[in-house]
């Protein structure tokens, strides 16, 4: 069987839970790790077996040849930079959200992948929940009726600690705060359900920590659809509480959340379920590897593209300028 061979290039964090993924998979290996924290990337080397290296740039000049894709684990600020090396050296790439910190920018990669033939797949494993995809693909279906509106309520605890990490905090570096590092997962599965954002007015601020992202933000959104949505993300809350989205339509509505995102509740209709028919580990992080592999190896629809991000990407980047003007703002439906 042939396998899929990823280098990691980050080694923090997520890592370490998608290279087991990785190597769980029959059809997958980790051949190598690049890391500009030398201990990291040596550490990683080793107890892995594989090549390491420090730069992205020792890595395509000496590493890359057997390389089918690279799993991007990166800072935000940086994963322009990395869709464009990994592009330009045509090879696929597995990245952490967001996309890009910028609509422009996922624009213009998602374009040049595709131009390329180079396939992005984004770590949104939400839509490999089983929970996620029952409710979104039911709302996709009309089971749910006409959708009248939905919520999205992120009540999280982060400490100062949490945005000590410097990157964390800026803008130029995180390209936001609350919004697009905890609720684009939320924003992902409510565009997923219910279609195309057509305008955006949000508000957000920072009102309790010492950054200058935001740690509360606020978004309504309106859909091609008719349908509207209302997001809260904070990162101030103490206590913190669990993550909801909710879906409600005329026949019925679905709430879907919980503290490890694994429950749904489903009002006046049927619990409806939409197998993912993936073999394996029963977890999302699995999953939606297992589904890049096919989409990279067999050519298989996958639910996450580059392309996929394009609204999201659109939709935070609009409640901070909706923010920012005091004024709605209109999203251009034709780039997605």
């Amino acid at each position: 069987m042939k396998q899929l061979n990823f280098s990691a290039i980050g080694t923090g964090g997520i890592f370490k839970t998608i290279q087991f993924m990785i190597n769980k998979n029959k059809r997958a290996k980790l051949a190598c790790v690049v890391d500009i924290n030398e201990e990291s990337a040596k550490k990683w080397g080793e107890k892995l077996n594989v090549p390491h290296c420090c730069s992205t740039d020792e890595f395509y000049e000496e590493h890359c040849e057997d390389i089918d894709a690279v799993y991007v684990a990166t800072p935000h600020f940086t994963h322009t930079a990395m869709l464009d090396d990994a592009i330009d050296n045509n090879i696929n790439v597995f990245i952490e959200k967001p996309l890009t910190t910028n609509l422009e920018d996922a624009v213009r990669i998602v374009n040049k992948a595709e131009k390329a033939g180079v396939k992005i797949g984004v770590d949104f494993q939400n839509r490999y929940n089983p929970q996620a995809v029952n409710m979104a693909r039911a709302a996709q279906e009309g089971y749910l009726g006409k959708i009248m509106y939905g919520t999205v309520n992120i009540p999280w605890k982060r400490t100062q600690k949490y945005y000590d990490v410097a990157w964390r905090s800026k803008w130029d570096t995180a390209g936001g705060g609350t919004l697009i590092t905890h609720a684009i997962h939320m924003i992902d599965i409510l565009i997923w359900a219910l279609g195309n954002p057509i305008s955006v007015t949000g508000k957000f601020a920072t009102r309790k920590h010492e950054i200058e992202v935001e740690d509360v933000g606020m978004g309504i959104i309106e859909f091609e659809s008719g349908a509207i949505a209302q997001v809260l993300s904070s990162a101030a809350n103490d206590p913190g509480a669990g993550t909801h989205l909710s879906i409600f339509g005329e026949k019925g509505n679905v709430i879907f959340g919980g503290s490890i995102l694994s429950q749904t509740r489903w009002q006046r209709i049927k619990r409806k379920r939409y197998p993912l028919n993936i073999k394996g580990l029963p977890l999302h992080y699995y999953k939606i590897v297992d589904a890049f592999i096919s989409y990279v190896m067999d050519n298989k629809p996958f639910n996450a593209t580059g392309r996929d991000a394009l609204p999201i990407t659109a939709v935070i980047e609009a409640i901070y300028k909706s923010s920012r003007t005091g004024k709605e703002v209109k999203i251009d439906t034709s780039i997605f």
